[in-house]
């Protein structure tokens, strides 16, 4: 039997995040509301993917930190994934420039 896949969400809104996992059903899928349970758990696990929520709380860009922080420690190795419910002034081309694979709005 193979592995699942490791995935990392960073999403603060609860009924969100808890919708991950029926949708990645063959999928461990560990979602965190803040950007420091989500950078430490990919610390000390290996993932296989990252959704990363861009706007967390009140601070509209928190998720980008975090994208450049997987970037910086993974490289090209860890594929993210941008989400967020707003978009506009750029924020897709500084997500895809941070180190996310693709943006979803």
């Amino acid at each position: 039997m193979s592995k699942r896949p490791q995935i990392l969400v960073l999403e603060d809104d609860s009924h969100l995040g808890a919708m991950y996992p029926a949708f990645l059903p063959d999928c461990a899928v560990y979602c965190f509301p803040q950007a420091d349970q989500a950078l430490g758990f990919a610390e000390r696990n290996p993932v296989d993917l990252a959704i990363i929520d861009i706007v967390i709380g009140t601070v509209r860009e928190a998720g980008l930190a975090v994208i450049v922080e997987l970037a910086r420690k993974s490289g090209p190795f860890l594929p993210v994934i941008a989400v967020t419910g707003t978009a506009g002034d750029g924020l897709a081309a500084r997500c895809l420039d941070a180190g996310a694979y693709d943006f979803v709005t």
